[in-house]
């Protein structure tokens, strides 16, 4: 019966309308730049809630993420260009690429701790940055790969915005089911367990590193397939589109800005900043450069000084809110013992 109450909570109807908002908006505002913005929306939404798995749920702060992203842009991309592979293949192959060098990143970094692990996974980050770079042949390097543009289903290139706008609006709705999907199951238990306390989580005989394992290959398989629907959307990456550390540091944002280990706290962050960050590029991007990045610096510091729960902590006083642990007023009986309300 719980976890019935939670699920319905998690699908209530204005989640919905929250969800379905900027697919619609998209579909019925027939202008470019609106419809552009909230494909980004819908892409930045879904990855910020990628990285919540592990950064949110196991409190594990990775900012290196944009390595994930790249891999699955530059994994469907050259099997694409070299072997006609239909990104759709090839998105699936770069989320298993993914997967499997988040696992293997996991195990080495995790027994970091605090900064040490951020730093870490920063350092992964810059170091296939790097590779991409210099690895030309390959990767073509910093002149990066432009994907011929030949609309159809099977070359994932449309000659219409509104393919962009489902599929994006699907990842996000898919990335938002598994984030439900942690939040209501035993792994999502055992990662909020770790998160709040390593020693007390171990004292319950959960396995930490294994749980943590496991969000971070389905955190990293996500974003890579995001990375993927970039590369798609755009036709073209270069190292310093899809490796920049600008791209982990948005997903941290967005997730802080909306509600940090909350299911729809990222989406929230995303409708935000995204908008938000594309609206002063367009208005200060010549005038003033680097504009929108001390606009995003000084949401965060009012954030985190006013809000530390992110804006979801407001809906959180309304039935429709993010997720929290909500303990159950008491009061006295008529016998004096303690009872819920």
């Amino acid at each position: 019966m719980t976890k019935h109450r939670s699920l319905k909570h998690e699908f209530g109807p204005i989640r919905i309308v929250l969800l379905v908002l900027p697919a619609l908006l998209a579909l019925v505002i027939p202008n470019a730049f609106v419809r552009d913005i909230a494909i980004l929306m819908m892409l930045w939404s879904a990855a910020a809630s990628a990285w919540n798995l592990l950064g949110g749920f196991a409190g594990q702060l990775s900012i290196g993420h944009t390595a994930f992203f790249g891999i699955g842009a530059y994994t469907s991309t050259l099997l694409y260009i070299n072997f006609s592979v239909s990104p759709w293949i090839g998105m699936i192959a770069g989320a298993l690429m993914a997967a499997l060098i988040g696992v293997i990143l996991g195990s080495i970094t995790f027994p970091l701790k605090g900064p040490f692990f951020s730093l870490s996974t920063l350092a992964f980050a810059e170091i296939v940055r790097i590779i991409s770079i210099s690895w030309s042949d390959l990767t073509r390097g910093s002149q990066g790969i432009v994907i011929k543009y030949t609309p159809g289903f099977g070359k994932f290139v449309f000659d219409s915005p509104v393919p962009y706008i489902l599929i994006a609006w699907l990842f996000m709705i898919g990335v938002y089911g598994v984030a439900v999907y942690f939040n209501n199951s035993r792994l999502g238990f055992y990662l909020m367990a770790y998160r709040e306390s390593e020693d007390a989580a171990r004292a319950l005989g959960i396995n930490t590193v294994t749980v943590r394992l496991k969000a971070a290959a389905i955190s990293a398989g996500l974003t890579a397939m995001l990375g993927t629907f970039y590369a798609q959307y755009i036709l073209f990456i270069d190292p310093e589109s899809v490796f920049i550390v600008d791209n982990s540091l948005q997903m941290v944002l967005l997730s802080l800005v909306g509600g940090i280990g909350t299911t729809i706290g990222p989406i929230i962050g995303g409708y935000i900043m995204v908008p938000l960050g594309q609206l002063l590029r367009s208005t200060f991007g010549d005038a003033v450069p680097g504009f929108h990045l001390v606009v995003y610096g000084l949401c965060m510091v009012l954030i985190l000084m006013y809000l530390p729960g992110g804006i979801v902590s407001l809906l959180n006083r309304r039935p429709f809110g993010g997720i929290r642990l909500k303990r159950p007023d008491r009061r006295r009986d008529g016998h004096g013992s303690v009872g819920n309300a």
